[in-house]
């Protein structure tokens, strides 16, 4: 698991808009150690989503390869809306909402839009 603040990783990662997005969930006051903790969750989560991404990349720019097209050169968009389904099946979680026609928007298990 992170450790409390990873700070020494991302010290550029606000806590203040986590600590507003727990609050949405939660009436009451949420603490300091929840958010940093969330916070280095998020960190972690993004470096396995980085990692899957950059692995789907390299498949596709192998089979461009061997098709004759370019390679791309950049990290898309495309690599990291690929491997979201397959990442969360691979965990065996389900209801986990689906992205939206724009990419951005999740809708929940009860239709409500969070993003």
């Amino acid at each position: 698991m992170p450790d409390k603040k990873s700070d020494d990783y991302l010290p550029n990662l606000p806590v203040k808009p986590i600590k507003h997005i727990l609050k949405n969930y939660y009436n009451g006051d949420v603490s300091e150690d929840a958010c940093y903790y969330v916070r280095a969750l998020l960190l972690e989560f993004t470096e396995i989503l980085a990692e899957e991404a950059v692995k789907e990349f390299e498949e596709i720019n192998n089979e461009r390869k061997k098709r004759g097209i370019p390679k791309l050169k950049r990290l898309d968009k495309a690599s990291f809306i690929d491997i979201w389904d397959s990442f969360f099946k691979s965990i065996n979680v389900s209801n986990m909402g689906e992205v939206g026609k724009d990419n951005k928007t999740l809708l929940c298990q009860d239709g409500a839009k969070n993003g």
